[in-house]
């Protein structure tokens, strides 16, 4: 899904493991941009390697901005944070600073915090598992509001 308001575009996909990521930030990185943000989250049921794994790929499209979110409807068994601090870790391992990515509660709280760090020329790549009609809503009235007189 695509999405374009104020200047911002927005991919929104609902890839969720590293093969179909990697596809969807080789999209990304072949558009133009100003600068790049990712949001990211994983499933509980998935284990330490393929959620770490998922990370490098994340970090590799060298987005500006990482956004790990935690994904509550899916923690399935794992404490609330742990995937989001096995991530962390991840990121750290990889050298990655810690101004270009940060945490959100919940998915929701991704969005919108994306959505207030763009501006005009930025790329938005959005993944998205728990609340993916209420984002497209949330997308698509953004972008009506854009196109219509002021």
């Amino acid at each position: 899904n695509e999405f374009n308001f104020d200047g911002i575009r927005v991919l929104v996909d609902f890839a969720h493991n590293p093969a179909g990521m990697k596809a969807f930030f080789e999209l990304g990185n072949r558009l133009d941009a100003k600068r790049r943000l990712i949001t990211i989250g994983q499933a509980g049921d998935r284990d330490e390697r393929s959620t770490r794994e998922m990370l490098r790929v994340a970090w590799d499209a060298k987005p500006d901005l990482l956004i790990i979110k935690e994904l509550l409807l899916h923690l399935r068994g794992r404490e609330l944070g742990a995937l989001p601090a096995i991530m962390e870790s991840e990121l750290r391992d990889l050298g990655a600073p810690d101004e270009r990515w940060c945490h959100a509660p919940s998915e929701m709280d991704a969005i919108r915090m994306a959505l207030e760090w763009a501006r005009p020329g930025d790329l938005l790549l959005l993944l998205v598992h728990d609340n993916r009609d209420e984002t497209l809503q949330l997308l698509a009235s953004r972008e009506a509001a854009s196109k219509s007189p002021a």
